[in-house]
């Protein structure tokens, strides 16, 4: 099986049983969540009938097994950006984290020659939603262990 396919039936699992909790709520109170849990499982059910008629298709050639592989390290880079930005921010606070995030995507995903543009991008935007919000309406983000 694969891996996606295996996230989408697990996928599929959580939000029918997050559907069948809503039931318990008042009647106005449940229709949002499970209007988005309707939504959501008709779309994972589309893209899993899609992913089951792609099997009977012809057997994947190299060129796509390699594609495959390098998705599938774009999105490990992907997961372990987030993972440690997260980590950092627990330790740092909001700035560092944001800060942290951005500088990773942009060293992972971006060009060399653009590095440093995408990364003072990040900090501007960082300090651009540290303003507006913390600043500005009071809204406290994370702290972090250090602050």
């Amino acid at each position: 099986m694969r891996l996606e396919v295996a996230f989408e039936l697990v996928l599929l699992v959580v939000f029918v049983a997050l559907y069948s909790l809503a039931t318990a709520y008042p009647e106005r109170s449940r229709q949002f969540p499970q209007l988005i849990a309707l939504v959501t499982i008709a779309l994972l059910l589309l893209a899993l009938g899609r992913n089951f008629a792609r099997s009977f298709t012809t057997a994947a050639c190299t060129r796509r097994d390699r594609w495959d592989r390098e998705r599938a390290a774009r999105v490990a880079r992907a997961f372990s950006v987030i993972v440690v930005a997260t980590a950092c921010g627990a330790v740092g606070g909001f700035l560092i984290s944001v800060v942290l995030f951005f500088l990773g995507f942009a060293f992972f995903f971006g060009t060399r020659q653009a590095f440093w543009r995408h990364a003072a991008i990040g900090v501007a935007i960082s300090a651009v939603i540290w303003i507006l919000f913390d600043q500005i309406m009071g809204v406290p983000l994370l702290a972090g262990v250090l602050w």
